[in-house]
């Protein structure tokens, strides 16, 4: 998914894109990393049938993200 397509399909609630300003940076998120959070998300919302990313999606993708870091660091 392009960042214009990750535009166009993610479309957050306003306390979802809120709680996302807010994590940005507290996570140190490049880009890269803002996009692949947002593209989980979606792929949670579109298992529970919603049109837009809610802020209980955006949760469940930072708990998912935290989880492969911790993981990551756990194999080394």
């Amino acid at each position: 998914m392009t960042p214009d397509m990750i535009e166009k399909q993610c479309i957050l609630t306003p306390n979802a894109e809120e709680l996302v300003k807010k994590i940005f940076n507290r996570l140190y998120l490049s880009m890269r990393g803002y996009h692949k959070l947002i593209k989980v998300a979606r792929t949670i919302a579109d298992l529970e049938e919603h049109k837009h990313i809610d802020v209980q999606h955006i949760q469940e993708a930072i708990m998912y993200r935290s989880l492969d870091t911790y993981l990551g660091q756990q194999r080394q």
